[in-house]
């Protein structure tokens, strides 16, 4: 939505998904961390393992975002100065589950947390992703409270209307990052 109204969005997941698929450095760490079995026989890490293993572990997690994230930041960082360079856009939306917990919030020159019920977000998942309701539960308590993202967040956006609804919250945010007047890294 931010994008349709002229916002430039990147997404930690895409990033983070590109970068285990074609940068070799990652994909031997991972290798080495936790062996061949999270690939493919082409070669390509086995997102629903790996989710097996790290959401039911959280040290193999922070493991795995050890490997990951900085290469994760350093890509963002760089699109950033690019896109802050070259683009039309009025501002930039970084996109990512993990602000808080990768420390890439530290960065931002404010962060917007997305919330709903819960009921509603274990539901949103499940039909996204495919996944369990178990799964979606593991998720969930392998990250940071969303009472304590709530808590650190600049701006709170619910979301558990409908999509008019949602549509408005960030049609207001957009016009408020406009009337502060600099370039915004959200």
């Amino acid at each position: 939505m931010f994008k349709k109204l002229g916002a430039a969005v990147l997404s930690a997941d895409e990033i983070a998904r590109n970068l285990t698929e074609k940068n070799p450095t990652i994909k031997k760490e991972i290798w080495k961390e936790f062996g061949p079995q999270v690939f493919s026989r082409e070669g390509s890490l086995d997102r629903k393992r790996m989710a097996d293993i790290v959401f039911s572990n959280r040290e193999r997690k922070e493991k795995l975002n050890a490997i990951i994230h900085p290469f994760v930041l350093k890509k963002i960082e760089e699109e950033i100065s690019r896109l802050e360079e070259s683009s039309n856009a009025t501002f930039v939306i970084h996109e990512a589950a993990l602000i808080y917990e990768a420390g890439a919030d530290k960065d931002l020159d404010y962060v917007i947390v997305v919330d709903a019920a819960q009921e509603t977000r274990i539901r949103r998942v499940m039909e996204r992703d495919g996944v369990s309701r178990a799964d979606v539960l593991r998720r969930i308590r392998s990250q940071m409270p969303v009472e304590e993202k709530r808590e650190m967040a600049d701006f709170i956006i619910d979301n558990d209307g409908d999509i008019v609804s949602l549509e408005n919250k960030v049609k207001f945010l957009y016009g408020l990052f406009l009337k502060i007047g600099h370039p915004a890294t959200v």
